[in-house]
């Protein structure tokens, strides 16, 4: 039962080790090369980034899952040749939609929030990458998966260091990081794929917008959880404390990153399983356990490396990455019960449950930034995700006699 999930779950840690690995060792570098103000700056680039990401993406890096296992014709190489083209249609015009009223926004807005431009620009290319990375999950290609992100991090990271010490670039750095391997592999895949956009139909993408504004509407109550507390940050303390609040959150996002790994192997192993109508919970139980344990080992180690790893004036954020690294394991947890709801045709609760992950978490950080700074933020986010999780189990047992 748990081999095929054991081996698959191994390949994405490792692709998650090493993207985040070299991320993290690329922070040093980062804080030392640029201003304080300036990394500030990159991090409000990277979070709008994300929102634009789910954005673009509307729900589809979810709903393809959904498809896949609810529509055995795609399985089959045309069908599925057919279904990518229209894909790749509904993320262009989701792309020029977006980035045109950005743009618009922008010319009113002013030079301040130039970094939004450039997230747009960047995403548009890249939710192309995210489509074809969800494919080689669903399809089991857990060595594809590991291959093409493994070669998207080096390329953003040289990228990066060229465009700060040969261009003298700032924050601007970051933004050409992500643009450049992003368009070289959506054209890529592009070709290798001979995607045809004349399948894409409006009619269509219509109803593909209704179909997936639930799981829109769930990622963007995701991304207020996880992300929004820079911006809050921003907005009431300094640019200082998002700098030093990410750089805490960033060694945090590590759980993040390897529940996240365990749980691309996990969708999968629970739609097999569904299919051939077997049970899961003794799978979930053990899942369970290794996230809890994986938690309290990264614990352990954490303060050491982090001392260790970045400049002194950073030190004073180990207390975000401890908060963080807890709130992102409970995350993890919520996971693998939203993969069996969302397996099970029960969208409506994995929605349910990110949006009381997002609106409490605002009011969270509302109410504890004030109070203990950038800390009550890390406190806002563990809060959140415990009510989620909380509210995930009650529907779990809730369901229990339908799943």
């Amino acid at each position: 039962m748990k081999n095929t999930l054991f081996k698959d779950g191994s390949v994405y840690l490792l692709a998650t080790l090493i993207q985040s690995g070299i991320q993290l060792l690329f922070i040093p570098y980062l804080t030392r090369a640029l201003l304080i103000e300036e990394f500030a700056k990159a991090e409000l680039f990277l979070t709008a980034y994300g929102l634009i990401n789910i954005v673009l993406l509307f729900g589809i890096n979810t709903q393809i899952y959904r498809d896949i296992a609810s529509d055995n014709r795609l399985t089959q190489v045309k069908e599925f040749g057919l279904y990518r083209s229209k894909m790749y249609g509904y993320l262009l015009i989701n792309s020029l939609i977006v980035f045109s009223a950005l743009l618009i926004w922008y010319v009113v807005a002013g030079i301040g929030y130039k970094y939004i431009i450039y997230a747009a620009l960047a995403s548009s290319f890249y939710v192309i990458f995210v489509f074809e990375l969800c494919v080689f999950q669903i399809k089991k290609k857990a060595f594809n998966f590991l291959h093409f992100n493994l070669v998207f991090t080096v390329c953003n990271i040289l990228i990066t260091v060229l465009a700060l010490e040969y261009f003298k670039f700032e924050y601007e750095a970051r933004f050409f990081g992500y643009l450049a391997p992003a368009v070289i592999f959506a054209l890529f895949f592009s070709t290798k794929y001979k995607v045809d956009l004349t399948q894409f139909s409006f009619k269509e993408y219509k109803n593909k917008l209704v179909t997936s504004f639930p799981l829109f509407f769930s990622a963007i109550a995701s991304w207020t959880t996880e992300s929004i507390d820079k911006f809050m940050i921003a907005g009431m303390l300094k640019l200082e404390d998002v700098a030093i609040y990410s750089v805490g959150y960033k060694f945090g996002m590590i759980m993040l990153l390897l529940t996240s790994a365990y749980s691309r192997a996990w969708m999968p192993f629970v739609i097999d399983k569904i299919h051939k109508n077997e049970g899961i919970r003794r799978a979930l139980f053990f899942s369970i356990v290794l996230m809890i344990v994986g938690c309290l080992c990264y614990l352990a180690v954490i303060p050491f490396v982090y001392r260790y790893i970045v400049p002194d004036n950073y030190h004073v954020g180990l207390t975000v990455v401890i908060i963080v690294s807890i709130a992102y394991t409970l995350d993890g947890i919520t996971k693998l019960f939203n993969a069996i709801f969302i397996s099970n045709g029960h969208h409506s609760i994995y929605v349910y449950t990110t949006i009381i992950a997002g609106f409490s978490n605002i009011s969270f950080n509302y109410l504890l930034i004030p109070v203990y700074g950038y800390l009550g933020a890390g406190y806002a986010t563990l809060l959140s995700f415990l009510l989620a999780l909380i509210s995930t189990v009650v529907f779990y047992f809730f369901k229990k006699n339908r799943i």
